[in-house]
């Protein structure tokens, strides 16, 4: 060979490494069948020899900085991590016609057979792609992220066996390739690690729930919650290359989607005791909020008024949900939703309403006064009703709040038309 190739050292090791490789290929792949100690050895001589011979032709033609060789290691590890988990999906059957379990011989060369192809994968794409240390840490968090995924949805899924842990390799070695693509074209800020910081308890927050949607026996569980949470960071990292946003408007997302998932809860509260349809109305009305606040975030600024306006509207809300559910003497359950609903449609209106309000100090007095009668009124309401010997479930206190929140209702929709004038 040295008559054809002219080898330097760098050559030489490079030669070495794509040799041993071949090894670790060939004798894991025998070692993870299971096979005899002849077909192990004949698969770890033909698979180094292929490895010494492509080393030799291309070790001219590549060269390794310092990222690729941490690439390579990083290659070696993440393999070495799936190919251990390779022997459960590939358990032989025993002589009953069942499976048996996997050996650790079978593990470790499963471990070998991923690590070396793992190291031969990153030695592809470190020839083609320059990375930066930046771009192997995004390529690790995403592998993370893909098992992480596949682990959920395979506890979601309730899968057992072979199925379980080919779904957790799924996730791990295809966002693994998709990393590899897309790293170096890839780039997060500050402002895009928020974002898909929210998306993770977003979506951790939504994936728990989820099992409740076709199970009416199920629970908030852990398994959805990882595969929510780790498509939440997808996702928002995914928006996060295509659009900009600053601190203000991430909160502002966040705010308006977990409003909108609280009114969609409180509605489904409101409407039925079945917990599917609470769940599937706050799941799709926060991915609507999300959805809307998301786009708008850029045209819409909040200053401390709007804020504060926001805030009593919310809490005008509660009052109206609670009031109002208790005069027309609803159960706890729609108490609850009451609350949520209206206190989440507050808070959203008067936000939004903030900016298009002129409403001066002496405006702001004469509501309260309004309110303020209003209450009033209620009560001496609540009070005749009650030596007329009306009753309501939630007793006396609960009548004087639904009465007060009509009054209220009343009075405050009086001022307000003699403020306008």
């Amino acid at each position: 060979a040295s008559h054809f190739f002219e080898i330097d050292a760098a050559d030489f090791g490079e030669v070495v490494l794509t040799t041993a490789i071949g090894d670790s290929i060939g004798a894991g792949a025998g070692l993870l069948f299971d096979r005899s100690s002849r077909e192990t050895v004949a698969a770890m001589e033909l698979a180094g020899l292929v490895g010494f011979g492509s080393g030799l032709y291309f070790s001219k033609q590549t060269t390794f900085n310092r990222n690729d060789k941490l690439l390579l290691g990083l290659g070696a590890g993440l393999g070495f991590t799936h190919g251990f988990m390779l022997a459960h999906i590939v358990r032989r059957t025993d002589s009953a016609g069942g499976t048996r379990e996997a050996s650790f011989v079978q593990h470790l060369g499963g471990a070998m057979l991923g690590a070396g192809l793992g190291v031969v994968g990153t030695m592809a794409a470190s020839s083609r792609v320059d990375f930066e240390k930046a771009d192997l840490g995004e390529i690790l968090l995403t592998t993370v992220v893909g098992d992480i995924l596949g682990y959920g949805v395979a506890g979601v899924l309730e899968l057992e066996g072979p199925n379980y842990w080919a779904t957790i390799e799924a996730g791990g070695i295809g966002l693994t390739l998709v990393s590899l693509w897309a790293a170096k074209n890839t780039s997060y800020s500050k402002t895009d690690r928020l974002l898909m910081g929210y998306g993770i308890a977003m979506g951790g927050l939504f994936g728990s729930m989820s099992p409740m949607l076709w199970d009416p026996d199920a629970s908030a569980n852990s398994s959805g919650f990882l595969a929510g949470a780790a498509t939440g960071a997808i996702a928002w990292g995914t928006a996060a290359q295509f659009v900009e946003y600053s601190q203000a408007d991430i909160g502002e997302i966040a705010l308006g989607s977990t409003l909108s998932s609280m009114a969609g809860g409180g509605l489904g509260f409101l409407l039925s005791e079945d917990d599917a349809l609470a769940v599937g109305l706050m799941e799709g009305a926060g991915l609507l909020g999300t959805i809307y606040f998301g786009s708008a975030a850029f045209e819409k600024s909040f200053d401390g008024d709007d804020w504060m306006l926001g805030s009593l509207f919310s809490l005008y809300g509660v009052y109206q949900g609670l009031g109002l559910s208790m005069l027309l003497n609803a159960d706890d359950r729609q108490v609850a939703g009451g609350v949520l609903f209206a206190g989440a449609l507050g808070a959203m209106s008067g936000s939004y309403l903030a900016p298009r309000l002129s409403v001066t100090t002496t405006d702001a007095w004469m509501l309260l006064a309004g309110a303020a009668w209003g209450i009033w009124l209620g009560g001496w309401t609540t009070a005749v009703l009650t030596e007329q010997g009306e009753e309501s479930d939630w007793g006396t206190f609960g009548m004087g709040v639904g009465n007060s929140v009509v009054a209220t209702d009343i009075t405050l929709a009086l001022t307000s038309f003699g403020i306008s004038q």
